[in-house]
Parts: C-alpha cells; sequence; structure tokens
C-alpha cells in the first residue's frame, strides 16, 4: 500500500460483531487485500472460530428495503489472540465499543505492524482520536480517521450463530475526520460507505466529526435520567421503551430540556477544542431520522439555533412526538403507522460467571460522557447538566450494589476515574494546536 494512494491495502477488523460483519461486505464489495478480524479471546471468539473452521461466511441480511446489502463475506484469517498477528496489514478498523478503544489499541502488538498506514475508529466519540494517537508508540506514523457514528443499525440475529447479522436501517449521512489534513484515505472511505448508499461528509478535523455522534446528543439525557434507570435495575414488571412518551418511555419536557442544556455545554467544549458545533434539531431531523414538514417547517429547523430556550424545547419535543411512529412508512388497514418508537430497554443480566452486568446502553453513555466531562475540565468548563445525569447513574448503580451485594456484581459496574484518559487526550490536543 501506498500511504498517500488513499489505497486501503489489507484490512484488519479489530472486534468481530454485527458493526464489523456489516464493514467487512462493504469493504470486500469495495475491493480490498486481504481480509481478516481480531476479536477478544471467549466463548464467543471460540463458537466464531469453530463455524469458520467448518467453511462458514460472514452474513448479513438487509431488511425491508435493504435488501440489497444482504451478502456473505469469506475471511481471509480470524486470530482471537493479538499476540497471532503478522505485520501484514496497512488498515486497522476498530469495531469495539469506543469506550473500549484506549484498552485496545494498548493491547495491540505494534512491534509487529510496522506497516499500518491507517486506523478507523468506527463510532468515535469527543476526543477519542486524541485519545488513541496518544497510546501509539513512538515513532507510528498511522493516521487515525474518525467516523461520527456506525452507519448502520445492525444486530447479530442470534448469539448462538455470531456471524449472521440483521441490518435494519442505514444512517443517510455521517462525517468523517482525521488526523493529517492530506488524507486521500477519506475519499477512499466516503466510496467506500458510498456503496452501501451512505453520504460522508469530511470535515476539517477529528473533533468536528466526533462532535456529530447522535449518542452522546440523545442517550445521555434519555437513557440516564430515573425512569430509564429504573427500568434496566428492575428485573420485574414491563421494561419500558426507550423512545416513547411518559409513562410508557422516558422522554418528558424536564428531559428534553436536559438535552438542550447538554447540547449547549458540548457545543461550548467543541467550540474550546476549535471546532464548529452543530444545530441540534437539523442535525436530528436530516442526517438521522426526518419528519413531515407539517409536523417541523423547514425554517424551524434552519433557525433552531437562534430561538430561545423554550421554543427550541418545544421544537425537539415535538421532533420526538412526532417520531413515535414512523411517519413515512406505509399506513395499514387501521390507518396505524409502525411502532418505531417502541424499542424496549435491555436489563441488567447475569454473566457466564453468575455476576450481574449492564447492558450497553447506559453503561457505554455513561462512561463516554464521564470522559467527556473531565475533559472540559481542563477547558474550565463544569457542564453541570452532564454532571447531573453521571450522578443520576451513579446514585442508581451504588443503589443496586447494595442491594445486590458487591461479591454480585462485575466491576465494570463500579464508576470509573476518567481523568487519566482526559488527561492524555488533553495533553495531545495542546501538542497538536
Amino acid at each position: 500500500m501506498n500511504a498517500d494512494d488513499g489505497s486501503l491495502g489489507n484490512v484488519l477488523l479489530v472486534g468481530l460483531g454485527a458493526v464489523a460483519i456489516q464493514v467487512a461486505l462493504d469493504l470486500r464489495r469495495h475491493g480490498v487485500g486481504r481480509l481478516a478480524a481480531l476479536n477478544h479471546p471467549g466463548q464467543r471468539s471460540q463458537r466464531i472460530a469453530a463455524a469458520l473452521a467448518r467453511g462458514a461466511c460472514l452474513q448479513l441480511e438487509g431488511q425491508g428495503q435493504l435488501r440489497g446489502l444482504s451478502g456473505n463475506v469469506a475471511l481471509d484469517a480470524f486470530y482471537q489472540r493479538p499476540d497471532e498477528l503478522q505485520d501484514e496489514w496497512q488498515t486497522l478498523v476498530l469495531c469495539v465499543p469506543a469506550d473500549s478503544y484506549l484498552e485496545v489499541v494498548r493491547q495491540l502488538p505494534w512491534e509487529r505492524l510496522g506497516r499500518v498506514r491507517a486506523l478507523v475508529l468506527m463510532s468515535a466519540f469527543i476526543g477519542a482520536n486524541l485519545l488513541v494517537r496518544s497510546a501509539l508508540p513512538a515513532g507510528c506514523q498511522a493516521t487515525v480517521l474518525s467516523l461520527s457514528s456506525y452507519y448502520a443499525a445492525t444486530k447479530v440475529i442470534d448469539e448462538t450463530q455470531p456471524l449472521r447479522a440483521l441490518t435494519k436501517a442505514l444512517k443517510r449521512r455521517v462525517y468523517l475526520g482525521s488526523s493529517r489534513q492530506r488524507c486521500p484515505a477519506r475519499e477512499t472511505w466516503r466510496r467506500v460507505l458510498g456503496g452501501s448508499g451512505v453520504e460522508v461528509v469530511p470535515l476539517a478535523s477529528p473533533e468536528a466529526a466526533e462532535g456529530r455522534n447522535i449518542t452522546t446528543y440523545v442517550h445521555s439525557p434519555l437513557f440516564l435520567g430515573e425512569f430509564a434507570l429504573e427500568r434496566v435495575f428492575s428485573r420485574q414488571g414491563p421494561p419500558g421503551f426507550m423512545y416513547k412518551l411518559y409513562p410508557e418511555g422516558p422522554i418528558t419536557p424536564a428531559a428534553i430540556g436536559a438535552m438542550r442544556r447538554l447540547w449547549c455545554e458540548l457545543s461550548e467544549l467543541l467550540r474550546r477544542m476549535g471546532a464548529e458545533p452543530l444545530n441540534l434539531l437539523r442535525f436530528l431531523n436530516d442526517d438521522n431520522y426526518p419528519v413531515h414538514e407539517t409536523m417541523l417547517p423547514r425554517a424551524a429547523i434552519d433557525g433552531f439555533v437562534e430561538a430561545d430556550a423554550q421554543r427550541q424545547e418545544y421544537l425537539l419535543f415535538v421532533r420526538y412526538a412526532a417520531l413515535l411512529v414512523d411517519p413515512f412508512s406505509p399506513a395499514d388497514e387501521q390507518g396505524r403507522h409502525f411502532d418505531f418508537s417502541a424499542v424496549p430497554f435491555r436489563r441488567v443480566y447475569r454473566d457466564e460467571a453468575g455476576l450481574w452486568r449492564l447492558p450497553r446502553v447506559p453503561l457505554e453513555d455513561y462512561r463516554k460522557l464521564a470522559l467527556i466531562v473531565a475533559l472540559a475540565a481542563h477547558f474550565d468548563l463544569a457542564m453541570p447538566q452532564a454532571r447531573s445525569l453521571l450522578a443520576s447513574y451513579e446514585n442508581a448503580v451504588s443503589r443496586f450494589i447494595d442491594c445486590q451485594g458487591a461479591s454480585q456484581c462485575h466491576p465494570s459496574l463500579y464508576p470509573i476515574d476518567s481523568r487519566p484518559a482526559a488527561d492524555a487526550i488533553y495533553r495531545q490536543w495542546c501538542s497538536t494546536c
């Protein structure tokens, strides 16, 4: 691979879950050299290895209008341990949860990865690019690219068949930032994702792209609040729904107010890091899930930033009310549209060792927000709304641990100290200014 021609060369997917299956098909359709995956050791990796040994391929099914995405792809290799890797990879694609980026990068055998020229973060949070670069060994010249969000909604259909995944939705648009101003790989990834119909917009910096991660703005106010946490930590009663109005779900005027205030706090952090903030309502509507103009006129969307706080919260509430159903789905015989918002909360569960664990929502959202708050302190930002959401989560976790007993809970439940990672991000940011 020529470092300047944008070609991807041999590609290693780090993490082999639903995201990696979709990415693998898109890469193979675009055309790459060897394509392999690395997954951390465990029972799931053993099931994957056994299936691949029987000749199984990665299988993707596109739902509904996305049937054209369906297909199979064979891996050239699969690794269960980093020390099995050889120096043959030019592009690494991190398909792991964003809160594990630092741990994963530190575990890679960089002494055997001297040919790596690009490292892609498939769903980066604010500061992720800087954090990863801070962990790269001295002399590593790899370009780090940040994708604002994973570009689809993909899940493994059945955990007993870990190589099969279903994609039920695609984003209209995602954003891409690079650690280098001159980065031909940005154009390459634009073509890779464009093959599935996703627009990739290049931005001037990684932070600008990372500031357009939708979960940062939406998950924290909706899923770190009292209603959501009660459902997540409860093992009885109805689970509640993630995107419904109270009492079926967490969406209330107060939750929408928290969303607006968090957006304001994140916007100020982005400004201080030299990145342009976003128009939240336009971002939610135009880049993610649109609603009919009857509900949200174009002028209201475009003028959202200039509106006063009360008007902004009203418009956000209207947007979520308009998405209780899929507004563009065909009506059934009774005139009802698809119940778009009926996504149940996942609850705490016991792992293979019998310990209580949290689902990725809200665990990842808490960890991401905690790191952002710790980073904001370096820019003299208090972020009171974000801190209130973190306290809500930490109090709920504390009550659950007290009830179940510390010996019954996995260490991942406990609050984390994000300051060392935030310090590393800030040092890296200062070194690039």
